[in-house]
């Protein structure tokens, strides 16, 4: 149920957090006190996701020790070793364009493309969370496998990729003034090919979204050929076009990457679990999300402050609410439903508060 969803996202959000935290944190230690020795970023990395995973298995062994089946750990530890390229490459394709940046672009390019990826790499936490969360209820209806359960897929599927693309259009929106804000005018640059970066990571999380099934059917073999397909696109893309083009041909190469890595997984997700997606709704949206962003590109980028875009951008970000309704991915009643529980929980706490 939702209850469920709720903890897993917010245990999810909790392990992230502490990964990043723990990646600024030996980062630092790492790079400032061990640079000398040849440690880097890479280390960091590395112990950061260390730490998550020596959390997250403590936790479940504190609440499944007493109920694990351990055929099945075996089985589930076997089908997970296939994916172990998979996660590797996705790693592996950021160091790459890191290093190939440091050869055709200088470290001055480098300092500019680190801003714009990193507020790129934001998305990751919500979309990741999303995903985690989500998986199994649709796991549930996969194995279902009913014509009903088919159904409420495809509706999910509908409602994951609109709040992918309404997380992505805010980020859009709103990064460029982060990074006005944040950064030296020297980094201000950053924000095309933030913009960019911001649209790769917007395949990312379409690319975590149709998966789904393959990572049911434990297909690690077809993630591993999406990932490592997309890692040598980027590594052509970025051969290409770095030295034409310089920091918007890396954003491009990373474009081209996520793209590829999100139809590779979508053509094998619908061969090993074919399903009929409810395009229309999505559609509706991506076109009207791409019309506030292309008002934001070609109107309110050309040399208006930031305080006097602000405003307006948050009123086009809004007016991305009544779509879930206007295209037909919530009904009416779901709405008014929706916004009834939404009312009754502030009201209870309403008085909580005053206290």
């Amino acid at each position: 149920g939702v209850a469920q969803l709720r903890e897993r996202a917010e245990i999810f959000v909790g392990l992230t957090l502490t990964q990043w935290f723990s990646q600024l944190v030996l980062g630092l230690i790492i790079v400032v006190g061990l640079g000398y020795l040849g440690f880097g970023r890479q280390v960091s990395i590395f112990s950061g996701s260390a730490l998550a995973a020596v959390l997250a298995s403590i936790y479940m062994w504190r609440v499944g020790a007493d109920g694990v089946c351990w055929s099945e750990f075996w089985k589930t530890l076997k089908v997970g070793v296939t994916f172990i390229p998979h996660s590797a490459s996705i790693t592996g394709a950021r160091l790459l364009m890191a290093w190939l940046l440091s050869f055709l672009v200088g470290p001055e390019g480098v300092g500019v493309y680190t801003i714009a990826v990193t507020f790129a790499i934001l998305l990751e936490v919500p979309l990741q969370a999303i995903a985690n969360a989500a998986y199994p209820t649709l796991a549930g209806l996969m194995r279902d496998g009913s014509a009903d359960a088919r159904r409420q897929q495809s509706r999910f599927y509908a409602l994951l990729v609109s709040g992918t693309i309404f997380l992505v259009l805010a980020m859009l929106l709103l990064a460029p003034i982060a990074i006005t804000i944040l950064t030296a005018a020297k980094f201000h640059v950053a924000i095309p090919i933030n913009s960019l970066l911001i649209v790769a990571w917007m395949f990312q999380g379409l690319y975590l979204t149709v998966s789904q099934p393959i990572f049911f059917k434990g297909g690690g073999k077809y993630m591993t050929a999406a990932s490592l397909i997309s890692l040598l696109v980027m590594a052509d893309l970025a051969v290409w076009l770095i030295p034409t083009y310089g920091l918007v041909g890396a954003g491009l190469a990373m474009i081209g990457s996520y793209f590829s890595r999100f139809i590779i997984a979508a053509y094998f997700s619908h061969r090993v679990y074919p399903l009929k997606w409810d395009l229309r709704p999505i559609c509706l949206i991506a076109l009207v999300a791409g019309g506030i962003g292309g008002i934001d590109w070609f109107v309110l980028r050309e040399g208006m402050p930031w305080l006097v875009s602000l405003p307006i951008k948050l009123v086009l970000l809004a007016g991305m609410v009544p779509m879930v309704v206007l295209t037909g991915l919530v009904s009416r009643a779901e709405w008014v439903k929706v916004k009834g529980q939404i009312r009754n929980r502030l009201s209870r706490r309403a008085p909580e508060g005053k206290s």
